[in-house]
């Protein structure tokens, strides 16, 4: 076979796992997850269990996970700020994918990611692509690509051994499987792993409230956690439909009630195995003054469908994945050209610079 496969783990090893993650610190808030000390009558005992059997079985799938696989995924971002008139639209693009290794850790990982911002008077504005290659965990290659309307597309390229600075925009690896899980701060700060998701859905303690909805169609479990200063609670919403993984997921200060994501999941099932479809997420900074709406999109190619190696390209690996997954890419070039058209309609084209094209 192709590819190799993450193996499931015995719930030993996981609750072994849950106990040494528990000593460590939340990534979600600066302080550690602390057990609430509610836990229900003795007649609840049974659903805590189950929601208990439901966190464990996500991560199970997670762990289980094959080994290599590509992910495309389209976003429709909203972002609206205080005392801002107009709110930004994003349409933002990454490729997450996996090279096949053992069960500890693939051969290659890969991660592009483009945004396209949304202004008055142009669709597109200034792509930016952000390519990054690790292979055998090491780094090996990376591109920066930006084009904007008066500069050619620009490519800074870094060889193995080197370790720059990502540029501002660039999101941190994640693996697209947690999205349900995830807000928006945590994919930029690479806050998504195993070990936070264990270290407060696999503690039996943050449990505060379990319920059923009327038709015992979903199990919803509440979670407490990040101690005194800030204490989250989050709502967790397990569903019969989809083998029961997480459809809804709920973050709120515990104090005020004020919303800080939630997050809805869609999923469809392919070769015996749930995959996140649609990803539905609205957002607030913990200023309380942007807030973000977001659309996304997954498309998945896994084992045999995914790629035989990393990307070999010199230039822009995208186009190597736009041929994976069938999708009608311009290369850089055919792209800067219908920028430059696009803004000659609006009259903002420089005649000078677009002759040079």
């Amino acid at each position: 076979m192709k590819a190799s496969f993450r193996r499931l783990p015995t719930v030993v090893k996981i609750a072994a796992i849950a106990i040494a993650v528990l000593s460590g610190h939340s990534t979600f808030s600066d302080e550690p997850p602390q057990p609430t000390g509610i836990l229900g009558s003795d007649e609840r005992s049974s659903d805590i269990d189950l929601a208990q059997k439901h966190a464990v079985h996500f991560l199970e799938s997670w762990n289980d996970f094959p080994a290599d696989f590509a992910c495309w995924m389209d976003s429709q971002i909203t972002q609206i700020v205080e005392r801002r008139e107009d709110p930004q639209d994003i349409h933002m693009s990454e490729i997450i994918a996996l090279g096949p290794g053992d069960s500890e850790q693939a051969s290659w990982t890969y991660h592009g990611f483009g945004e396209v911002p949304v202004q008055e008077g142009l669709s597109t504005t200034r792509p930016l692509w952000d390519h990054r290659l690790r292979v055998n965990q090491k780094p090996a290659i990376l591109f920066v690509r930006q084009a904007t309307l008066s500069t050619p597309l620009g490519v800074a390229k870094h060889i193995i051994g080197e370790e720059p600075d990502p540029p501002r925009t660039h999101r941190a690896w994640f693996h697209p499987f947690v999205l349900p899980f995830a807000r928006h701060s945590n994919l930029l700060s690479g806050r998504c792993s195993k070990e936070w998701f264990t270290s407060i859905f696999l503690n039996k303690d943050l449990i505060e409230n379990v319920e059923w909805s009327d038709d015992r169609e979903t199990l919803t479990a509440s979670y407490v956690y990040g101690g005194v200063r800030i204490p989250i609670i989050c709502k967790v919403t397990f569903s019969k439909k989809n083998d029961w993984l997480p459809t809804l997921v709920d973050y709120r200060l515990k104090k005020s009630g004020a919303l800080v994501a939630t997050i809805g999941t869609s999923y469809e099932k392919r070769n015996g195995r749930w995959l996140p479809k649609v990803v539905e997420q609205m957002s607030v900074s913990a200023s309380g003054k942007t807030h973000i709406n977001s659309h996304t999109e997954l498309d998945w190619r896994i084992a045999d469908e995914s790629p035989d190696g990393a990307p070999d390209s010199d230039d822009d690996w995208r186009l190597h994945f736009c041929k994976i997954f069938k999708k009608d890419c311009l290369d850089p070039r055919k792209e800067r050209r219908q920028m430059f058209d696009l803004f000659k309609q609006v009259g903002g084209a420089d005649t000078k610079e677009s002759n040079r094209q």
